[in-house]
């Protein structure tokens, strides 16, 4: 096994891969939506910032099938932004904690 990279931006990535991974072998039947939705609240005020908006991101609502596409979407959104923004690095544990508590 490879050692895990310790760079936000590679934790990210790895912890991103993981996250999908194991929300796409729960199905959406087994996906506990409290849990995504905090931390999908999350990431989106931790992409918000790091993109320099106003306020706050509008809540994330979606059906149980559609977690992955958000995760995917918020952490790549984050990833994209130049240059790269202090927002990585809590990023990164806000997906390790998730996969954690991931059932």
């Amino acid at each position: 096994m490879l050692p895990d990279p310790t760079d936000p931006r590679g934790r990210c990535e790895v912890e991103v891969a993981r996250v999908v991974a194991r929300l796409t072998a729960l199905g959406p039947r087994r996906v506990p939506v409290a849990v995504m939705s905090a931390a999908c609240r999350e990431l989106a005020g931790l992409q918000w910032r790091a993109e320099g908006r106003p306020g706050d991101p509008p809540l994330v609502d979606v059906a149980a099938h559609g977690w992955v596409d958000v995760v995917h979407v918020l952490v790549g959104d984050l990833l994209e932004v130049s240059p790269e923004p202090p927002e990585l690095a809590p990023a990164a544990e806000v997906l390790t904690r998730l996969r954690r508590d991931l059932p």
